[in-house]
């Protein structure tokens, strides 16, 4: 019998098998030390794995109390933790800009024209360099077609370095 019944063997351990199948897994067996050793492996893994099982302690009703308890405890703790570990420096940071915006709104007001001055003059300056680049007749294509002889090249130049051989 050449064919070995690897796949049937789990299911052989487990009484999963037809009465055919299972006829057929254990005449296999009587011949093919391979497929024993495998079944034995398998055997072996099973008791393990029932062993290990056994040896979970499952923890009683007591456990899901106490775990709900620390839950809402750490609940309590971390509103507390929001109120005055990060709500007092929160308000501590906000009473500070208020008073330097007070004290130096002038400053603030001119600072923030200048700045937007300088953002509309950026805006203004990439609407024309933008119209300058749409007046270009072809420029996309003449990029396009760069681009395509540049990665051509490229692809040509690493395929010849990568048959070349190197002196020793």
């Amino acid at each position: 019998m050449n064919e070995h019944v690897d796949e049937l063997l789990s299911a052989y351990i487990d009484d999963e098998l037809s009465e055919s199948e299972f006829q057929i897994v254990k005449n296999h067996l009587a011949v093919c030390d391979r497929c024993e050793d495998e079944l034995q492996a398998l055997r072996n893994m099973k008791d393990g794995l029932a062993l290990y099982y056994s040896s979970i302690e499952i923890p009683d009703f007591q456990f899901e109390n106490a775990v709900l308890a620390k839950i809402n405890n750490l609940n309590l703790k971390s509103s507390l933790y929001y109120k005055w570990v990060v709500g007092l420096p929160t308000l501590f940071l906000t009473i500070m800009i208020a008073i330097c915006l007070f004290a130096f709104g002038d400053i603030v007001f001119v600072g923030v024209t200048v700045i937007s001055e300088i953002v509309k003059i950026a805006v203004s300056l990439s609407h024309a360099f933008v119209s300058i680049l749409s007046s270009i007749p072809f420029l996309l294509e003449v990029f396009a077609i760069t681009t395509i002889i540049i990665v051509g090249l490229s692809v040509w130049s690493v395929r010849y370095l990568l048959r070349t051989k190197t002196v020793e």
